[in-house]
């Protein structure tokens, strides 16, 4: 793409078709020394699963709300204390390598 050729896009065109928090989202994906491969494929890629991040927290949050800790049972116990394991992992994470790795973390815990 070259600006001389006439075939580049502004980010402004794609915010037409796209939210911004997508392209944001889209960039982020990509490796900060690599060139960001661009198509409309990969922002609804990039769409899609900013959609299940935001589900995801809906999700968390609607359990947190309606949570009744007394009347926990067993595995559910277990599986707080590997939510909480996760979340240390995550933070751990998110303060020492890069948001590449971050984002591909969520497919290693999972």
């Amino acid at each position: 793409m070259a600006k001389s050729k006439g075939n580049f896009f502004t980010v402004r065109d794609i915010a037409k078709t796209f939210d911004y928090e997508v392209i944001r989202f889209f960039m982020l994906s990509a490796h900060y020394r690599s060139p960001i491969n661009f198509s409309a494929e990969l922002l609804e890629q990039a769409k899609n699963g900013l959609e299940r991040i935001y589900n995801c927290i809906d999700n968390l949050e609607y359990l947190k709300e309606h949570a009744q800790v007394d009347k926990m049972t067993e595995s559910e116990r277990e599986l707080e204390k590997r939510l909480l394991e996760i979340k240390a992992k995550f933070i751990e994470a998110w303060m020492t390598i890069s948001i590449r790795q971050m984002l591909l973390l969520r497919f290693l815990i999972l």
